[in-house]
């Protein structure tokens, strides 16, 4: 029966969620303690695979935790790596964050001379900012860091503030903390070109 699930839906047009969107559903069933369905995390998987190559966004992230874990099937990160990439490029906040932070690790280790470094780290900035414009807590904390320091965009301290202060209204400490002491660094920082521009600096 469980095949036939597959089977009947798998033929199913993607132009939409209302297609794809049953495979994560049917799959997160089966990886809770569902009173009416038996606990089966394997199909949990296949039914999670066959939406990622739907194009199911949830699907593509849901399997590569599998992968990425170990957890019931052999850990893969080739294969992790590949779904969250598939989940990233169909707009998953938490799957852009994933992969922008490996682009990001990647950049560090090529060296200031490698031709592909600053393509790295601007595209995985921009990957942060779409995931932070979601609403995605880490992609929002990633993005103030990223402007505060000026990694993969110009540094633009007042954006960083914005962005921590998003992210202290959603609970994280570490953010409220990081907005009060970027924003005596704006305030010394505005007295210091104040004080430079009557002297014509």
């Amino acid at each position: 029966m469980r095949q036939s699930i597959i089977r009947q839906t798998s033929g199913f047009p993607t132009g939409g969620n209302i297609f794809i969107k049953p495979f994560y559903h049917l799959g997160c069933l089966y990886r809770v303690d569902h009173p009416d369905i038996i606990k089966d995390h394997i199909y949990a998987l296949k039914v999670f695979e066959q939406g990622s190559q739907l194009n199911c966004k949830d699907s593509s992230y849901a399997a590569a935790q599998y992968y990425e874990d170990g957890i019931y099937v052999k850990k893969d990160s080739v294969k992790s790596f590949c779904l969250f990439k598939r989940a990233a490029s169909l707009g998953h906040p938490d799957a852009m964050v994933k992969i922008s932070l490996i682009l990001l690790r990647a950049a560090f280790f090529m060296g200031d001379r490698s031709q592909y470094r600053k393509k790295h780290v601007e595209i995985g900035f921009k990957m942060l900012e779409k995931s932070a414009i979601q609403g995605c807590l880490p992609g929002i904390i990633y993005t103030a860091k990223c402007l505060s320091l000026g990694i993969g965009t110009n540094q633009d301290l007042l954006q960083a503030l914005w962005w921590y202060r998003i992210a202290a209204k959603l609970g994280d400490i570490d953010s409220d903390r990081m907005a009060r002491k970027l924003k005596k660094a704006i305030k010394k920082q505005t007295k210091l070109d104040r004080y430079l521009l009557k002297f014509d600096l």
